[in-house]
């Protein structure tokens, strides 16, 4: 197929969106559209290599899978293996575990499956995980291994023109399909084949249908779509359900410029940029790692513009001496040895992650404190009794299918309930203290305890949630309450929350009164959003209070950063943790929500439990204990945070 630099220009733009957008996404709010205009380039690329090669009677599937392979995994195999190389002399065992894990899935092109069941992709934790770029990867490999075959059983078995409108058809269905499900399940369809093969189905009627159209189509249309493709990549951001509706623009910016005469500009042909469009790939491949690197190591804004300098010449060095070297080699004929120097750099690479998985990070690396806070940290977990960790697996997540699981199971009656505890994925992280508690005062397990509790999702009613995979917050919420309105009289309920996050937002991604919960249509932090708030707030309390005691746990400290893996790096190569969160600062997050509870005090019967006495020393709130994390992340308390607290929960049976 003929190079064409207009191409090689569109590659070159939408690299750097990417990787503008993940160092500042001020800088290009909507930069990830880069992967989309990458997935409808490969799609019109792979479509006419295929249908090339078949009229010469020179195509060949395995051949297809065998190029495809020498152009994708050399340069993985060098990202995966450098990361590794870093944390076996930076990472903490765990985070060196999850590392590994990630790069056999990345490895082995299914990573985007597992990252689809875990964080969103925009999600404020996605950006710890090392590896989280190469979801795409996996979506196009997958689409590689599907995409020729289709294509030859309908080239075999149908007449040309039926075998396009078929084609045409199936795209136009999976992009439909892509646009419904986006709103309804936003981090299964950012990572998912079957939402995205339309992206690249659509390079492919590109192709199909209109590769003639080059003569009748002036460049115009290219400049048109050139304009589409750069206008998208600031007009939306990442509130919006992706795939979705939005994406049908730079899909189809990308559609014109590619069926159009070929650009032929100075700033399309300008050396630079055509670079960055030979180096896109490896460029892709660096970029997130050297973002990962900055907020791992906390080195700050300073270090945005060197690292995309790093970025550029690591995905340089990448191209240079890995892609270009491999890409020749698969010319190579079996018996030539050279050959088979990718097959065993692959499965080097692959048996040094399952080695370092299976090896549970190589603790052995640590200092001596370092290696005894690893072992227990390893074991606290495993050594809960079944019945609290059935009781911590009841939190229910709204997001996926488990939803029926965990969720509805809440609206069923049980009897011998000590305790309900309503409120997020603090109920989860906290339900051990309450555990110890019911152990020492009333000599009974965690299988006393109900978690009527939803990851994510604030414990009251009214509310809409900002993250559109938590739309089954309010199903689930009503569902308690009505419950409750029945049921379970006299049985003291605990709420346990993380409320600031609901009205201020995430304040380790820095926002500031930004609702993550909305109230009554309200999404801004005014009066009347506060108002909203005070009411419903007030109004779902004292209803309960009026049937049974009402226990309200003051909001644990956010920390802000992840104190768990700080503390650990710290202690674990023999460097003393000094992390703390002022009071000043807890004061100032909490007025809001802390006024709030206040007023709802003197409006009904509410107790209110403060596990802050325990966690608070002369320099701020704690974050450890002897060296040991006290923290799972920034905001969520470990088992040994739990058992620090616990003593707080006494007051609930002393009362009856």
């Amino acid at each position: 197929m003929k190079f064409r630099k207009d191409i090689n220009f569109l590659r070159a733009l939408s690299v750097m969106s990417v990787v503008f957008y993940h160092f500042n996404n001020d800088w290009v709010p909507s930069g990830f559209v880069g992967v989309d205009v990458f997935f409808v380039i490969s799609g019109y690329l792979m479509t006419g290599i295929i249908i090339e090669q078949r009229d010469s009677l020179k195509f060949s599937v395995i051949g297809f899978y065998k190029a495809r392979f020498f152009r994708l995994v050399p340069a993985l195999c060098f990202t995966c293996m450098g990361t590794l190389l870093l944390g076996w002399f930076f990472f903490t065992p765990a985070e060196l575990i999850n590392l590994a894990h990630n790069s056999i899935t990345s490895l082995t092109f299914i990573s985007n499956v597992f990252f689809a069941k875990q964080a969103g992709y925009f999600a404020t934790n996605s950006g710890e995980n090392w590896l989280l770029h190469t979801w795409s990867l996996s979506v196009e490999w997958q689409f590689y291994i599907i995409y020729p075959l289709v294509l030859m059983f309908l080239d075999k078995w149908s007449s040309k023109q039926y075998f396009k409108v078929m084609f045409a058809c199936a795209t136009f269905v999976l992009m439909s399909f892509s646009i419904y499900s986006g709103d309804r399940w936003p981090d299964l369809s950012y990572f998912y084949l079957p939402t995205r093969a339309w992206e690249l189905m659509a390079g492919g009627v590109a192709w199909l249908y209109l590769r003639g159209w080059h003569v009748a189509l002036s460049r115009n249309y290219a400049i048109v779509g050139m304009a589409i493709v750069i206008s998208s990549m600031f007009a939306f951001s990442n509130e919006n359900a992706w795939p979705g509706f939005g994406t049908i623009f730079p899909v189809c910016g990308t559609l014109l410029i590619l069926v159009s005469s070929p650009l032929n500009t100075s700033l399309i042909n300008a050396r630079c940029m055509q670079l960055l469009g030979t180096w896109s790939y490896s460029i892709y491949l660096w970029h997130w790692p050297v973002v990962v690197l900055n907020k791992h190591f906390e080195l700050g804004d300073w270090f945005i513009y060197p690292g995309i300098l790093l970025s550029v010449i690591l995905g340089w060095i990448s191209f240079r001496l890995v892609e270009t070297p491999f890409n020749e080699m698969r010319h190579a004929k079996v018996s030539d040895v050279r050959f088979w120097a990718l097959p065993a750099l692959f499965l080097g690479c692959l048996a040094f992650s399952f080695f370092v998985y299976t090896a549970k990070g190589l603790p052995q690396r640590l200092s001596e404190i370092g290696l005894s806070i690893f072992e227990y940290q390893d074991k606290s977990y495993n050594d809960y009794p079944s019945s609290l960790k059935n009781a911590i697996a009841n939190t229910c997540d709204v997001r996926y299918d488990s939803y029926v699981e965990t969720c509805t199971s809440i609206t069923l009656e049980v009897s011998d309930v000590e305790v309900i505890l309503i409120g997020d994925s603090h109920v989860e992280s906290i339900l051990p203290s309450v555990a110890i508690s019911l152990s020492k005062m009333k000599g009974k397990d965690a299988e006393h305890i109900m978690n009527a509790s939803a990851y994510g999702c604030i414990p009251f009613r009214e509310f809409e949630s900002r993250a559109k995979n938590r739309s089954r917050c309010q199903e689930f919420t009503d569902s308690v309450y009505n419950l409750l309105s029945r049921a379970y009289d006299n049985v003291p309920v605990v709420i346990i929350s993380r409320i600031n996050l609901y009205p201020l937002g995430f304040n380790e991604a820095s926002e500031v009164e930004r609702p993550y919960a909305f109230i009554n249509g309200f999404k801004e932090f005014n009066d009347s959003y506060k108002d909203a708030f005070r009411r419903n707030l007030t109004l779902d309390l004292c209803e309960l209070s009026k049937r049974r005691p009402v226990f309200w746990v003051k909001a644990i400290p956010e920390i802000g950063v992840d104190a768990h893996n700080y503390v650990l790096r710290k202690s674990m190569f023999g460097n003393k943790p000094d992390l703390y969160l002022s009071e000043t600062n807890y004061q100032q997050r909490n007025s809001f929500t802390w006024s709030v509870i206040q007023g709802v005090q003197q409006s009904c019967d509410i107790n209110i439990l403060d596990p802050l006495r325990y966690l608070v020393s002369d320099k701020g709130f704690i974050t450890e204990l002897d060296g040991v994390p006290i923290y799972l992340d920034d905001n969520h308390l470990n088992s040994l945070g739990a058992e620090i607290i616990s003593p707080t929960f006494d007051k609930i049976w002393s009362q009856e």
